[in-house]
């Protein structure tokens, strides 16, 4: 029968835990009973037992804090999710504390398993009311998966599926991980980056850190600021979950360059801002925190 990038993710995920020495897709309830792990058949979710299936009635299981039900890929990731990180970062030599380990599950989970979970149990991803203004169907990672099953084989889906998360693990880690410390320590000085609190001043800051220290400190940061390679001075503000801004630049200031723009802002030394508010340069540091006064007064 046709595989689906549950199972497919599934098996990728109990291959990081166990030697596997062969896969049978069947229905048949004997061959279930003797397997030593079963994947999204059987009407049986038991941890201790190694049985993951979702379709038995009554079945509410769940990520923390997602209200999307958990398919056989999810529940293998749910239980065994922090265990499965932690064998792939020793495969590169990568020691990292607890909570770095929590921030990675959290962020795979959000990014890439709690897709396949909606997927596979039907949840929509937007209310009715919405639509959205362009499809991308044709290239989510069910989609490749479901191609497959024309042109391709169970193996070569599983295949896709490893690949796609460890791509997603391998940015992740060099993008976040490597910079975790780093952007803790920005959080800790913000007050004294700027006394709004709400800006962090440094270069390569990955919104997904941004995000998580968010919620560690409780707060909500607008803008980062940093030193070009030109050694001008820039400012981004930050977006919201689309890409609405939180705060953009001045309206009055975009699309503006060098005098033009010093002389719209009162603030010397100016170079130019984006006409979505989204980026402003000028040529000093000091310029730059007069820019946040600006755009947030006390």
């Amino acid at each position: 029968g046709d595989f689906h990038t549950d199972e497919c993710m599934a098996i990728f995920l109990v291959r990081q835990l166990f030697d596997i020495a062969s896969i049978q897709r069947t229905r048949d309830q004997n061959a279930i009973d003797q397997a030593d792990i079963v994947l999204d058949v059987g009407a049986v979710y038991d941890k201790k037992k190694l049985r993951f299936d979702h379709h038995q009635n009554g079945f509410q299981e769940y990520f923390e804090n997602s209200k999307v039900l958990l398919c056989a890929c999810g529940l293998i990731y749910r239980d065994f999710g922090k265990q499965i990180l932690q064998n792939l970062l020793s495969k590169q030599q990568i020691v990292v504390s607890d909570d770095k380990i929590q921030f990675a599950y959290q962020h795979m989970y959000q990014k890439l398993i709690q897709q396949i979970d909606g997927g596979d149990n039907g949840v929509e991803q937007y209310s009715e009311h919405q639509k959205s203004n362009y499809s991308t169907s044709s290239t989510t990672l069910h989609s490749r998966i479901q191609r497959l099953n024309k042109i391709g084989t169970f193996e070569q889906a599983c295949q896709v599926c490893e690949q796609e998360f460890m791509e997603q693990f391998q940015y992740f880690t060099l993008t976040a991980l490597t910079k975790f410390e780093y952007v803790d320590q920005l959080f800790k000085t913000r007050f004294q980056t700027h006394k709004s609190g709400r800006c962090l001043e440094g270069d390569e800051v990955s919104g997904l850190l941004i995000d998580y220290f968010q919620l560690v400190y409780q707060c909500d940061i607008l803008y980062v600021f940093f030193q070009r390679k030109d050694l001008q001075w820039g400012i981004k503000a930050l977006n919201t979950d689309g890409f609405k801004l939180k705060r953009a630049l001045a309206e009055e200031w975009r699309g503006l360059r060098d005098q033009e723009l010093s002389e719209k802002s009162g603030i010397k030394n100016g170079v130019f801002v984006h006409k979505s508010g989204f980026l402003g340069v000028w040529q000093t540091r000091e310029a730059i925190i007069e820019v946040i006064d600006k755009m947030i007064p006390e």
